[in-house]
């Protein structure tokens, strides 16, 4: 009867010392619970929107005892010894524009992740787009003329061809029109007759170079006998650098 009686007594205890451990998924699953319960943390919304120039609050989500604040240049906060009633809070003001806002905390040893609230004041200006490409330049009337004869070439090589007659006249602008031998017009023009002759076919870029004899009468006129005087020869220089010019550029 007593042995009945104390085992009566001692069945609960029993029971509860013969329970069954937890398997160890389970502990591994309880354990990372607890983990993450005790984790540090600190949320913020995500973007806040206020007027400018008014005193505006940040409220963290945390379970840090304190909280760390990174504040933008361009916000300014409220003085942290004036007491407001959530001391984890920031109360900020600032001009129109967008800034981004962290806070932090630690709880223990460890340290919570970097929260970001994107703070938007006012309306600010959207942000420049790429910038507009600049029109390309309108070509000059020698160069309209030029390009209009080299159209009309039909030789294989007009490109090199017209490369060379550019560097003829680059040559003619810096060299040969200070040649002090040359005394005349004729002189002129007829030493660059006979380099060109030495760079190219008498048949290359008819049309090309029949428009560029043109503009030379034009700006040196017609007289071969026309003494290369000083005023004449800066004239020459002018033209012959505006023909390299010109023929560099057509396409």
């Amino acid at each position: 009867m007593r042995r009945l009686t104390l085992l009566v007594v001692l069945l609960p205890f029993l029971a509860i010392g013969l329970s069954a451990p937890p398997s160890l998924p389970q502990a591994q699953a309880e354990k990372k619970d607890n983990d993450k319960a005790d984790a540090p943390y600190v949320k913020l919304p995500a973007t806040k929107t206020v007027k400018p120039n008014r005193y505006f609050c940040i409220r963290p989500d945390t379970n840090c005892p304190s909280v760390k604040w990174i504040i933008p240049s361009g916000l300014d906060r409220l003085d942290p010894e004036i007491p407001i009633k959530d001391t984890n809070a920031a109360v900020l003001i600032g001009d129109t524009g967008t800034y981004t806002v962290q806070a932090y905390g630690a709880l223990g040893d460890q340290a919570s992740d970097i929260a970001t609230c994107t703070v938007t004041i006012g309306s600010p200006a959207p942000p420049p787009g790429p910038p507009t490409p600049p029109n390309p330049p309108v070509p000059d009337a020698l160069t309209q003329t030029l390009q209009a004869a080299y159209a009309q070439d039909t030789d294989a090589n007009k490109a090199e061809e017209a490369k060379t007659l550019a560097q003829l006249y680059a040559t003619a602008a810096s060299t040969t029109v200070n040649d002090t031998t040359l005394t005349t017009l004729a002189d002129l023009f007829n030493t660059l007759k006979k380099a060109s002759a030495s760079l190219l076919p008498t048949t290359a870029i008819p049309k090309l170079r029949g428009a560029v004899a043109t503009y030379l009468s034009g700006q040196l006129g017609t007289n071969a006998q026309q003494s290369l005087d000083a005023a004449t020869r800066a004239k020459a220089r002018t033209a012959f650098s505006a023909l390299a010019q010109a023929l560099g550029g057509l396409k």
